[in-house]
């Protein structure tokens, strides 16, 4: 890795993902499906922090994990990846958080449920004790995992660098409302910027950004699933359609879709640029049942650089 590489701090969640797959069409959910179950680690700001160190990136997670067997596999993991987890916090006696999601035989996800627990210990005088490390990075990203109180405190660090936010979903992405102006590049999906806003599933794509930017949010990578996504910047909208594939799970690919885009960034390339590696990053994802694929490399995104 270059010593130039900048440094990227990401700030959010690390857990136990959960993920079942049907095998064949589902009937209503009280019923059982036969399928497939597997066991890997997850957590938006992790996947995050493992597709960017991927990439070659130098990259510090401040996270928050539990003392059980798959926490201190999940460490060993980031940490053999060059990742410095110091700055993390290990919660003694207590269990890894876990996101449990559903999918259909097509690999959509039906429902999901996640237990975020550790994520609370993020306080806001963490943050403050972190105060050097967040002023000094060229990205800081973070997820909405965090408490409004701990994004607050984020956002009122005068930074050096670029402060990202993931808003992770419609339930949680309200947690940032009052720090969208402090926001240089916001990620969500549809459903997350209507949560904010306002509208239905009739409002154009265009509309709901517009109402985004009155927030305060000014570039915008805009999710729509297997459609695709949306960047918008300086008034300037660039489409991206989604490779299409059969996708094992669809879980982390958003994340990775992120990562890809950042990385796209940090190393000088165009938004247009950019966007076609956070598309082969998501891509990639899709194509694993883990959040974050093994394949993700700067030799597979090659294509896109």
């Amino acid at each position: 890795m270059s010593e130039l590489a900048p440094h990227i701090l990401v700030i959010g969640g690390a857990n136990r993902d959960i993920t079942a797959r049907a095998n064949q069409e589902m009937i209503p959910l009280a019923e059982s499906h036969i399928g497939q179950v597997s066991q890997t680690a997850g957590g938006v700001g992790r996947n995050i922090a493992e597709t960017l160190a991927r990439l070659g990136q130098k990259v510090t997670l401040l996270s928050a994990f539990g003392d059980d067997e798959f926490a201190h596999q999940m460490m060993a993991h980031l940490t053999g990846l060059d990742i410095d987890i110091a700055p993390s916090i290990r919660a003694d006696g207590q269990d890894s958080d876990c996101y449990l999601t559903i999918h259909d035989k097509d690999g959509e996800q039906v429902t999901a449920i996640n237990q975020m627990a550790l994520s609370d210990k993020i306080t806001p005088s963490v943050i403050t004790d972190q105060a050097e490390m967040i002023a000094s990075a060229d990205f800081v990203i973070c997820d909405c995992n965090l408490s409004e109180a701990s994004l607050s405190e984020i956002a009122n660090i005068k930074r050096k660098g670029q402060l990202v936010l993931d808003g992770v979903s419609s339930a949680k992405i309200g947690r940032a409302l009052d720090i969208l102006s402090e926001v240089d590049i916001l990620k969500c999906s549809r459903a997350e910027a209507l949560s904010l806003v306002g509208g239905d599933d009739s409002t154009p794509d265009k509309a709901v950004v517009d109402m985004m930017a009155d927030t305060g949010a000014a570039h915008i990578l805009l999710s729509q699933g297997a459609s695709g996504f949306c960047i918008y910047r300086d008034d300037e909208v660039h489409q991206f359609e989604a490779i299409q594939t059969a996708p094992e799970t669809i879980s982390g690919a958003g994340d990775c879709l992120l990562a890809g885009y950042i990385y796209g960034l940090a190393t000088g390339r165009s938004v247009k640029e950019a966007g076609m590696i956070a598309r082969q990053c998501a891509y990639l994802s899709c194509q694993s049942v883990s959040a974050v694929s093994d394949h993700i490399s700067l030799e597979t995104i090659k294509n896109e650089i």
